[in-house]
């Protein structure tokens, strides 16, 4: 059996020698069709079905203050770090209510060298046990590191390698976030990606937000949290919403700032990222998928067309003892030949390497 498909598969690369021009045009063909619906593929895989490689992602949800004044259509907006206090101590239905705000900030050495502007992102101290990740060397932030006076910094995997050296003893070394001594106390693991658009480098706590004359962190009319949120098990997001509902609507009445956010909106972080891409995205896909049954009823005529041709050389095989089922054999394994040679080439295109 070996022996005769060995014997094919020399026959298949002859015949398509002897035809340039048809192996070009149909290797080709494909490659461009596989490349393509690849590419496109890999994109939709990382934005819609899997983005994050956090531990059930799932349950996290972005949580927004809904502000409505009579009249007017409920405006979802970010959340002052006292409401999130409350939220976070008050809720019945999160495991874990983390607040989170990035910006970008001069970087430097403690001699002031190599100074860069990064993004940076200024977390709770619970943010990394919210998201389930915990940092490959180091420790994460304590509760009383959310204080004013702690100047204590998380660094990315990249980061450290680039900046560092891969330094294995790096916790305790001093970094300047805008001429600021922070001192590093862990580094997240490779591949670690948050459930936001923006990805940072460094993370500090939210001691930042209470500390000068007029801190943010502590003004109830302030927005500057995003909150992320992993719901408890079997629990729901309409659950999740009403529970917030009640506690914002509480303290809209206690606080005269808040008197027209009275409730939450609640939404899967996938759905938050994503935004409206999803449709676009599918149409995309669909669109793809289109295009490559298009290439492939295109390469199935141009065969049948040189089958047709080779009419005269297939009776003659079929005179001297071959059976039907050799020379389908025969063809289906020069079929083969094609589409292997043009996923190859497709793997090596630029619109699929590039992912």
């Amino acid at each position: 059996m070996l022996v005769s498909l060995r014997s094919d598969l020399h026959f298949a690369l002859r015949q398509l020698r002897k035809s340039p021009g048809f192996a070009f045009t149909a290797i080709l063909t494909l490659a461009l069709g596989i490349g393509t619906t690849t590419a496109i593929y890999s994109l939709i895989d990382g934005v819609l079905l899997k983005p994050f490689p956090l531990p059930h992602p799932e349950q996290l949800v972005a949580v927004y203050t809904a502000e409505q004044h009579p009249g007017q259509a409920p405006d979802w907006q970010s959340t002052s770090y006292p409401n999130y206090l409350d939220w976070r101590d008050r809720n019945r239905t999160f495991a874990q209510l983390a607040a989170y705000g990035g910006d970008a900030r001069l970087i430097s050495r403690p001699n002031g060298a190599d100074g860069a502007v990064m993004p940076i992102n200024r977390v709770s101290a619970n943010y990394f046990d919210t998201l389930d990740v915990h940092p490959l060397i180091g420790r994460n932030f304590t509760a009383d590191e959310d204080q004013p006076g702690h100047h204590v910094v998380i660094i990315s995997y990249g980061f450290w390698r680039s900046f560092f050296a891969a330094d294995p003893h790096i916790p305790g070394t001093t970094v300047l976030i805008s001429d600021v001594p922070y001192t590093i106390i862990g580094v997240m693991p490779k591949g670690f990606i948050e459930p936001r658009a923006d990805q940072a480098e460094l993370w500090t706590s939210f001691a930042y937000h209470l500390e000068g004359s007029a801190p943010g962190g502590k003004d109830r009319a302030a927005g500057i949290a995003e909150i992320v949120g992993r719901l408890k098990p079997r629990i729901t997001r309409d659950q999740a919403r009403a529970d917030l509902s009640t506690i914002q609507s509480s303290l809209g009445k206690t606080y005269p700032e808040g008197r027209y956010r009275t409730s939450v909106f609640l939404q899967s972080k996938l759905k938050d990222v994503t935004g409206d891409m999803r449709p676009a995205l599918l149409m995309l896909m669909a669109a793809v998928l289109a295009v490559l049954l298009i290439v492939c009823t295109n390469v199935a005529g141009l065969m049948l067309t040189r089958t047709r041709k080779r009419r005269g050389e297939i009776a003659l095989r079929t005179a001297l003892g071959a059976s039907s089922s050799r020379i389908w054999r025969q063809l289906l394994i020069e079929s083969l030949v094609l589409g292997l040679a043009g996923g190859a080439i497709a793997s090596s295109l630029p619109t699929a390497s590039c992912t």
